[in-house]
């Protein structure tokens, strides 16, 4: 009795249904990879939200300083140390690692993926958690590229050269350059280049949004036009604050802003 076999033309025929059904399930595979980094990035943030509102707990609701200049007068330096400021809440120095970000650890100093805006830091009515109108719309921390920091060291560095250590950054800043070349892993926030460190590339995660953390402990994923980078207009000459929040008035067209409202 004889066998028949595949021909060659029932085998290429094969092979290019595999090829095909390959080439559609792959990005469906790396879409859902995706998508597991950035809900474990949103619940790092979420966990680092619960931290900040423990350490407010035990500090008259205030946030975290930082810890190179505990009264600083210059938005510069502002909040730089939030890191370590709230690790004995968080005690896990994983916690600050975006899955997303390529960042190495340096010896002690380990990749903090976030930063804090540092509008809402610093002593006084200033970094007050009753200061702030509107909580559930306001940045407390975002997402940033390149950074390393001892996390669990809370004493001041011997020198105030690692301003952005932490990500430590107000909103926005005129433009102006940060020495170590740190940018947000955000995208242009608010269509405004002219501000901030915003990296002019695709934000983090799928090259449309990033995550963010709003002082009321909450997270949100935010394409970068939802984002007000702490002006009340999208002009690049606009000097002017405002007491809107987002979402009305002058930031009508902002989900979330960097403003202290």
């Amino acid at each position: 009795m004889s066998r028949k076999g595949f021909t060659l033309i029932e085998l290429l025929v094969v092979i290019a249904i595999i090829a095909v059904l390959a080439a559609i399930l792959f990005p469906v595979f790396a879409q859902a990879r995706e998508k597991a980094r950035q809900t474990t990035c949103s619940s790092n943030e979420r966990q680092l939200g619960l931290a900040f509102l423990q350490y407010q707990q035990d500090n008259d609701e205030m946030f975290p300083s930082g810890i190179e200049n505990p009264t600083p007068t210059d938005e510069y330096w502002r909040g730089n140390g939030w890191s370590s400021e709230i690790f004995p809440y968080v005690k896990s120095t994983g916690l600050y690692k975006c899955p997303d970000d390529s960042t190495t650890q340096t010896g002690s100093a380990v990749p903090v993926s976030y930063f804090m805006n540092a509008n809402i830091a610093g002593s006084g009515s200033h970094g007050a958690l009753a200061a702030l109108n509107a909580p559930t719309s306001t940045v407390l921390l975002g997402e940033i590229r390149t950074i390393t920091y001892d996390v669990t060291n809370n004493a001041p560095a011997a020198a105030p050269t690692d301003v952005v250590a932490d990500g430590a950054d107000v909103g926005w800043s005129n433009g102006a350059p940060c020495p170590d070349g740190t940018v947000y892993a955000t995208g242009v926030m608010g269509g405004q280049p002219g501000f901030g460190r915003a990296d002019a590339s695709a934000p983090r995660h799928a090259n449309t949004g990033s995550i963010f953390l709003l002082t009321d402990g909450h997270v949100k994923f935010l394409r970068p036009s939802q984002v007000s980078p702490g002006r009340p207009a999208a002009s690049s000459t606009s000097t002017a604050t405002t007491t809107d929040a987002a979402g009305t008035g002058a930031m009508a067209n902002y989900t979330v802003t960097f403003s202290p409202l």
